[in-house]
């Protein structure tokens, strides 16, 4: 998607049954890791980014990626 989407959001939903094993909670660790690593990456909560939609800071075609 870093390649391919400009100003596009990756959305990440994991339950905390699946999520709570210690292989897949060092997997997302790296995850967020590597994703860090990238120029113009940003980490936000969904009430923020419609927040920022709402109020003209986000263009929502743009977040829809289209």
């Amino acid at each position: 998607m870093y390649k391919n989407v400009e100003n596009g959001i990756f959305t990440l939903a994991m339950h905390p049954q699946v999520i709570g094993q210690p292989p897949r909670s060092r997997r997302l660790e790296e995850l967020i890791q590597h994703m860090q690593t990238k120029p113009g990456v940003e980490f936000a909560d969904v009430d923020t980014v419609i927040t920022e939609i709402w109020d003209g800071e986000r263009d929502v075609l743009e977040v829809m990626g289209t």
